[in-house]
């Protein structure tokens, strides 16, 4: 399964989700090619939105793969 690493912790963190949360999801595998490509929902991505897909493409992302919202790395399962 992909990890989704956009939560983020106090505001010492950078926000990297905010920017591009209106942006297409993309998974991709490891070697780069595209799996799986969202559209963002009105109200854009979260991070419990992009939790829950990760789940449920979870059956695509088995021999590896990464996660983009955007053109920003957002996830992987080598995390």
């Amino acid at each position: 399964m992909i990890h989704i690493i956009t939560d983020s912790r106090g505001e010492t963190e950078t926000d990297i989700l905010a920017p591009v949360c209106h942006e297409a999801f993309e998974a991709r595998t490891l070697a780069g090619e595209l799996l799986l490509t969202r559209p963002a929902p009105a109200e854009g991505w979260s991070h419990a939105l992009l939790c829950g897909l990760a789940q449920e493409i979870e059956h695509l992302t088995g021999e590896g793969a990464d996660a983009y919202v955007g053109a920003v790395w957002v996830g992987s399962t080598e995390v």
